[in-house]
């Protein structure tokens, strides 16, 4: 590999000085790029527009202190080399230039030592120029894993008089809420019911400074009827002045399942969306549908943006699969926990959504095609406007078969791109043959 191109200033009234210092590196083999100022006063600007490794001062031919010089030389990456140059060289000069804060001092008729020195001082700055952006790159590798561990805290409560009057984002999700949701919430309605013995017990004995420190193993309730063991700390604490208990449930550290959750993340889901890859989808899907349903109904929802094939032209393949993770990412913020989402095909999502009612599936549609509508895509450099059109079927008796539903699902998508795109609706002229539920609400208005 060949040498480094070697940038470095020239300050000297004398152009054939500049070329001596030129020739000199180059025959040791440096490919010196000289750039030559004459003036003082054009110092500063020079060394920030070039950022030169090395700096070459002819001494003699200013006034100028050679500490004056050094001060100059200071760059974020390190101190450029200062080389003083003399017409002659004693150790006492050498020994004055270097308390001055320069690097070395040479003689115009020692162009031998000027090379090794330049050669040593070259080698010297650009090591440090590498330590320090290794020691910068750790720094910043550093600040990301803090921000990491930010992000993945213990799910934390206050509790005052039986009430949750704080709670931080990990204790929401744990537990399936909203931050807002979690606030002002009484605490036994988040645990089962033989679990709020022992919860009593143990915040009568916290009150009193009598509990042992030890986890407390309870059995939580989440928001979509799930139910989860839990080991709780509590501890006596203060809220606004007031005494309070704080529970806290410790972030899981990595265990027997974490391999598992590697391959789920790595293998089985689109990188891109975070939603399954198809074929995971699907076996995903098919063992939900095998799990009988307790109370609600299930419907699966088709996803597919409008005219995309024009927008893939105008924006091209990188800009279009950005708009595609934009969508996902609209998407995921309608759904609930247990929801299952995939990305179906090329520009395709599929969603199998768990909700109440007919007319809460309904609801979600027209919510998602009106955020959809609603949000301005910034993709390519370009500002977007997007449609898109969900079709819905439910899974109902007819349609307890994978192969049925999907392509129940996939005819009420078509449908409603017949119709001109941007709706979202349930079938409801279909009756026994496909086994999606007869429902009579309307596609929405296409605007």
């Amino acid at each position: 590999m060949s040498p480094s191109p070697v940038p470095l200033i020239v300050v000297t009234t004398a152009q054939d000085e500049v070329e001596l210092i030129n020739k000199t590196l180059r025959d040791a083999g440096h490919p010196a790029h000289c750039h030559w100022v004459q003036r003082l006063d054009q110092l500063v600007e020079s060394i920030r527009k070039l950022k030169p490794e090395l700096l070459v001062y002819y001494a003699d031919r200013f006034k100028t202190p050679v500490a004056e010089i050094a001060k100059l030389r200071q760059q974020p990456e390190g101190a450029i080399p200062l080389l003083v140059v003399r017409a002659q060289a004693d150790e006492a000069a050498i020994a004055d230039v270097l308390a001055a804060g320069a690097q070395d001092l040479v003689s115009i008729g020692c162009r031998a030592r000027l090379a090794a020195v330049a050669s040593r001082e070259l080698r010297a700055f650009r090591l440090e120029r590498s330590l320090n952006r290794t020691l910068l790159s750790a720094t910043q590798y550093k600040h990301q894993f803090k921000t990491f561990l930010a992000g993945a805290v213990d799910a934390i409560a206050y509790v005052q008089e039986g009430i949750i009057v704080e709670a931080n984002q990990a204790w929401a999700e744990l537990f399936g809420l909203g931050v807002d949701d979690a606030v002002n919430t009484p605490l036994m309605d988040l645990f089962d019911a033989g679990s709020h013995a022992a919860l009593k017990g143990a915040i009568v004995a916290c009150m009193k400074g009598q509990w042992s420190g030890e986890a407390l193993s309870v059995v939580g309730r989440h928001g979509d009827g799930s139910s989860s063991k839990l080991s709780l700390l509590l501890e006596q604490s203060a809220y606004d002045g007031e005494p309070a208990i704080k529970f806290s449930v410790p972030r899981e550290t990595a265990d027997g399942t974490a391999p598992e959750e590697l391959v789920e993340a790595t293998v089985h889901k689109d990188p891109m969306t975070g939603f399954y890859h198809r074929r995971r989808f699907v076996e995903l899907l098919a063992k939900r549908l095998e799990t009988p349903q307790r109370s609600g109904v299930r419907a699966l929802a088709y996803v597919r943006p409008d005219r995309f094939g024009e927008i893939e032209e105008e924006v091209g393949p990188l800009g279009s699969e950005d708009l595609l993770v934009a969508i996902a990412e609209i998407l995921r913020g309608t759904v609930n926990a247990k929801d299952l989402c995939g990305r179906f095909g090329g520009n395709v999502f599929a969603i199998l959504l768990e909700r109440g009612t007919l007319r809460d599936i309904e609801a979600w549609a027209e919510h998602a095609v009106a955020r959809i509508r609603e949000h301005i895509f910034e993709v390519a450099s370009r500002t977007l406007s997007v449609t898109c059109t969900i079709g819905i079927a439910e899974a109902g008796q007819m349609t307890e078969r994978l192969e049925t539903l999907i392509a129940a699902f996939r005819e009420e998508q078509q449908r409603g791109r017949q119709r001109g795109g941007n709706p979202g609706g349930l079938g409801g002229d279909a009756g026994g043959d496909t086994g999606i539920q007869p429902f009579n609400g309307p596609w929405v208005s296409q605007i």
